[in-house]
């Protein structure tokens, strides 16, 4: 079973990848429709039982969500 650790840096990849290819998010509706989608590939990858897929999809769900906080979030959450 992997570390937290191994699964955040895995995490901090596809997040670092996904921002590379697609820019920040702009509003909290992309990060919605981009957070579903991602929740969505994970819905089939359970069905199939693919494991590997469960796995990725799984990464790329936390990775969107972090987008979500990282482009969002108000500067000062107070």
């Amino acid at each position: 079973m992997p570390e937290i650790r191994q699964v955040m840096e895995q995490v901090e990849v596809e997040l670092r990848r996904a921002t590379a290819l697609h820019g920040p998010m702009r509003s909290s509706h992309e990060g919605l429709g981009v957070l579903v989608e991602e929740m969505l590939e994970l819905v089939l990858a359970v069905t199939t039982n693919d494991l590997a897929a469960v796995t990725a999809e799984a990464l790329q769900v936390a990775a969107m969500g972090a987008r979500i906080v990282l482009d969002l979030a108000p500067s000062d959450p107070s």
